[in-house]
C-alpha cells in the first residue's frame, strides 16, 4: 500500500503507523526509511516537493547528492513523533546505518524530538532518558539541534556529553550549551557537580588555548571579523568561569554579568 500511495497519503500513513507504534508498525517505517527503491520516495522528477521542503538548502542537497528524497524526511519525522520508546533505538539504528550519506544528519535532526516525547505525554521523560538517547547520537553525528537542546538539560552528565561535542567539531554551539547546562546546579548531587566542574574547566582551557591565545593585543592585529569572534569567545569564557565559581561557592552573592564592552577593542 505504501509503495502505491500518493505522496500526501503516504505521509499520513507514516504518521498513523508511528502513532500506533509496536514492532510491526516500526518495522514498516524502518523498511520505508532504508529502502533504495526510488518508487518508495517522492523524488524530484515529475513531482514538486511538499511546501515544508521548499528551502534552497534542502533542494540543493537533494539535487546534488541524490542520496535522499523528501519522503525519507517524512518517514524519520514520523518516527520521531512516535510515543513508542522503541523508536529511540530505531532512529539511532537508522543514523548508524546511513552515516556516509546526508540521511544520517536528517534523521539526527528530526530525532531531537525523542528527548521530548515520552510514552505517556510530551515533557515527561527524565534527564537520564533524554541523555541516554543523546549520547550515542552525538557520538555518531554532531547534530546542532541536539547539542542546543542539551543545554536545557541541566546536569553534569549533559555538560560531559557536550564537552565531547565541543572537542570533536562544534565548539561554539557546544560551549554555549555547556554554559546553559551548568547554570543552576546548586542542588545537584556531588558527582553531578563534579562532572559539571570538569566540563567547565575544560571549556575555559579549550577557549583560552584555541581562540584567545595572545590576548587583546593579538586580536587587534586581526580582521574586524576576528576581533568580533574574540569578543564572543572571551564572553563565553567569562560566563563559564562564572558558572564554575557558582559551583564552587554557591552560597555567595551572584557575580555580575560579563560586559563585553570591558574589552575595549
Amino acid at each position: 500500500m505504501l509503495s502505491d500511495a500518493e505522496p500526501k497519503l503516504r505521509q499520513s500513513l507514516y504518521w498513523v503507523l508511528s502513532q500506533l507504534g509496536g514492532p510491526e508498525s516500526l518495522d514498516v517505517l524502518e523498511n520505508a526509511a532504508n529502502t533504495t527503491d526510488d518508487k518508495e520516495f517522492t523524488g524530484w522528477q515529475g513531482h514538486q516537493p511538499h511546501a515544508s521542503y521548499r528551502s534552497v538548502r534542502l533542494e540543493k542537497v537533494c539535487r546534488n547528492n541524490k542520496l535522499f528524497h523528501p519522503c525519507y524526511t517524512e518517514v524519520v519525522r514520523a518516527i520521531s513523533y512516535s510515543p513508542d520508546p522503541a523508536a529511540n533505538e530505531l532512529l539511532l539504528s537508522i543514523v548508524k546505518e546511513t552515516l556516509k550519506s546526508p540521511r544520517a544528519k536528517i534523521a539526527a535532526r528530526e530525532g531531537v524530538r525523542r528527548m521530548v516525547i515520552g510514552p505517556d505525554d510530551v515533557g515527561t521523560l527524565s534527564n537520564k532518558q533524554r541523555l541516554d538517547y543523546a549520547q550515542p547520537l552525538l557520538d555518531m553525528v554532531l547534530d546542532p539541534s541536539t547539542i542546543t537542546y542539551l543545554g536545557c538539560v541541566r546536569s553534569g552528565r549533559s555538560a560531559f556529553i557536550l564537552q565531547g561535542a565541543m572537542r570533536r567539531g562544534d565548539p561554539a554551539t557546544a560551549a554555549k550549551a555547556i554554559i546553559d547546562a551548568t547554570s543552576d546546579l546548586s542542588g545537584a548531587p556531588a558527582a553531578d557537580r563534579a562532572l559539571a566542574t570538569s566540563a567547565l574547566i575544560d571549556t575555559i582551557e579549550f577557549i583560552e588555548v584555541t581562540y584567545l591565545r595572545g590576548g587583546v593585543a593579538a586580536a587587534l592585529k586581526k580582521s574586524k571579523e576576528a576581533q568580533g569572534a574574540y569578543v564572543l569567545w572571551k564572553s563565553l569564557s567569562a560566563q563559564a568561569g562564572k558558572n564554575l565559581l557558582k559551583l564552587d561557592k554557591p552560597e555567595e552573592t551572584p557575580i555580575p554579568e560579563f560586559d563585553d564592552l570591558d574589552l575595549d577593542l
